[in-house]
């Protein structure tokens, strides 16, 4: 019988609406799911956050990537309340206010503008002073710390150094950013060794941060 070639799926429809039936059944919305679970800052009492754009905002940031030009864009998602460009947040997890600068929708690297985000919404900001992966951004008057990412741990270290003499620095620079987009790569430099030590998830990990 005539079946359709991979590269005419898309332009011919097949197998979208089982696609489409797929992502409502294993992906639900965000107005679905149990109430986000925290804690207050300095305690174990734990808090909820309803996906409710009326609610006290709060946030939480599970990606950095540096742009080149523009610096550190911090995605994040949005389980409660709103923000916008302006907005004065506090990140909970290092007790530092915050300023919202632009807020963006991304698509790929694309960034388009958005006037504010809300419950439910993912988004990204960048130039935030004293933020990173895996913090929580809310109101100041009433914070919250939400569960962070439980990230794996690093199975494989090699130590490297400079290819140039003189380079030490910039080496050193350039792979604590990449820790900052990565939390599973780490580089540490051993003063018994006197070897920069990173590590990572295996030898193609470590490979493609070199």
């Amino acid at each position: 019988h005539d079946r359709a070639r991979p590269r005419d799926s898309g332009a011919k429809g097949v197998g979208v609406e089982s696609l489409l039936d797929l992502i409502v059944g294993v992906m639900p919305s965000p107005a679905d799911m149990p109430a986000a679970v925290g804690t207050k800052p300095r305690s174990e009492d734990q808090i909820t956050r309803s996906c409710d754009p009326r609610g006290p905002f709060t946030a939480h940031v599970f990606k950095t990537v540096a742009e080149q030009h523009v610096g550190e864009l911090s995605y994040f998602r949005v389980y409660s309340g709103s923000a916008g460009s302006g907005t004065e947040v506090l990140n909970a997890t290092n007790d530092h206010s915050e300023r919202m600068g632009t807020v963006y929708a991304m698509t790929g690297r694309e960034r388009s503008e958005m006037e504010s985000v809300s419950a439910g919404d993912i988004g990204a900001v960048v130039k935030l002073k004293s933020t990173h992966t895996n913090d929580t951004l809310c109101v100041k008057s009433d914070p919250i710390i939400l569960r962070p990412i439980e990230f794996p741990k690093a199975v494989l270290s090699v130590a490297v150094k400079a290819k140039s003499s003189g380079d030490e620095d910039k080496v050193s620079a350039g792979l604590q950013k990449l820790h900052d987009e990565d939390p599973t790569f780490s580089v540490v430099f051993d003063s018994n060794l006197k070897q920069t030590i990173i590590s990572g998830l295996g030898n193609l990990h470590l490979d493609v941060m070199v």
